[in-house]
């Protein structure tokens, strides 16, 4: 990893432990993810049915992710970027797995999430670390090919200079015929305008790292030949709606940020996909 990277890591690093609270406050408690919405045509009236609609749709997202990623209670499940927890505990109380680990560069974050595991007493193994998504083969070194399914929501975005890496690192931990199950955010073939600079890579530590369009995503997945996709959507348009919903929400400044955020969207700058890939070798 390159100095640049590094200070980069670090930068992100900041941003999460000092917006925690920010996510609480809007996104609900524990949650630092988007969601996926029954109806995207129309925003509630009220601010606490936004906020309300928001946290539904988070944990929609990841019921989705674990239905088209065939998880199961037999599954054993890698979290890439768990932030606090909250989706691998989501996963282990409906069932949707056996036992798993949660990898976040964030220590504030992986201090929550333990906390979480410990105070809703799930009784499979759960455990939680700190470190980076290169680093994963290292802390997890025991479990190296144990697991069936590598997860993540919206977090190898920030490593998509280095998504070759990462996602070999991921190859060394599944099982024979594991699966990656992804839901990321992606960029665009032109370059950002100056308010999606402003308003949205900035704001989100982005701003230094080339997102992968949309069109050449699937392709990066299968790149070195590890991996052959096997489902992909785009929804983009909910991630539009989510911004939408925490402009409603949040206050000012935050909310114009937001409401930029779901321009961009609209207008092709950013997206949000999932896709689920086998590993072949």
């Amino acid at each position: 990893m390159s100095d640049a990277q590094r200070a980069r890591d670090a930068e992100v690093q900041s941003y999460y432990e000092k917006q925690v609270n920010t996510y609480d406050a809007f996104w609900g408690v524990g949650n630092i993810h988007m969601g996926v919405f029954e109806d995207v045509s129309k925003i509630p009236d009220t601010r606490d049915e936004a906020k309300d609609e928001f946290v539904r749709g988070a944990e929609r997202i990841t019921s989705m992710m674990a239905h088209k990623g065939g998880l199961g209670n037999e599954a054993v499940v890698l979290d890439l970027g768990c932030g606090c927890g909250k989706a691998l505990l989501d996963l282990a109380e409906a069932d949707y797995l056996q036992e798993g680990d949660g990898v976040d560069l964030t220590e504030g974050l992986v201090e929550r999430a333990r906390t979480a595991a410990a105070e809703a007493r799930i009784p499979k193994r759960i455990e939680f670390h700190v470190g980076g998504f290169e680093e994963v083969t290292n802390i997890l070194h025991a479990r190296r090919g144990t697991f069936t399914h590598v997860f993540s929501q919206v977090s190898l975005c920030y490593v998509h200079d280095r998504f070759r890496e990462v996602l070999q690192g991921a190859a060394e931990m599944l099982q024979p015929e594991g699966k990656l199950v992804l839901c990321d955010l992606v960029g665009s073939e032109k370059p950002p305008s100056i308010v999606c600079k402003l308003r949205v890579l900035r704001r989100l530590c982005l701003e230094k790292i080339a997102l992968l369009p949309k069109s050449r995503y699937t392709a990066a997945i299968e790149g070195d030949g590890r991996f052959v996709v096997s489902y992909q959507a785009d929804l983009t348009e909910h991630l539009a709606h989510a911004y939408e919903l925490l402009a409603k929400v949040a206050p000012y400044p935050l909310a114009e940020d937001y409401t930029a955020s779901a321009q961009c969207c609209r207008d092709g700058e950013v997206g949000m996909v999932l896709v689920v890939a086998h590993k072949i070798r």
